[in-house]
């Protein structure tokens, strides 16, 4: 059995999808997760408030054992709720599938979470023990 490590670094906010005549700030939320189990997590009733070129530290992580024959999934979403602004939510979401051949990923990743004016970037690294 491998012993897999996902850790959740940050989500760099390059545009916050909220035109800059209003609140000045996206109100993110977002769930990742590792194999179905939500890590990371924040709810659309509270969301982060982050402007443009801000960061939204995470520092979570999870480990998991898995077979040779099983599957790592990296999987999440991230969406700026607009409060009316534009008249519909930014979102984006992955999946991402790693194996035993791949060694479960093992390394740095980043992932462009882009919807409309939303331009995010996810950063994440998976480690093998």
């Amino acid at each position: 059995m491998a012993n897999v490590t996902v850790t959740f670094d940050r989500i760099d906010v390059g545009s916050d999808g909220d035109p800059g005549d209003t609140d000045g700030g996206g109100d993110f939320f977002w769930k990742l997760s590792v194999n179905g189990s939500a890590v990371s997590q924040r709810t659309e009733s509270n969301p982060l408030v982050v402007r443009n070129g801000g960061v939204i530290d995470l520092n979570r992580s999870r480990s998991i054992e898995l077979r040779p024959e099983e599957v790592l999934t990296v999987s999440g979403y991230l969406n700026d709720r607009d409060q009316g602004t534009s008249g519909a939510d930014e979102t984006d979401s992955f999946e991402h599938e790693y194996d035993q051949s791949q060694n479960w990923g093992d390394g740095t990743h980043q992932v462009p979470l882009n919807d409309r004016d939303m331009a995010c970037t996810l950063h994440y690294s998976v480690t093998e023990d």
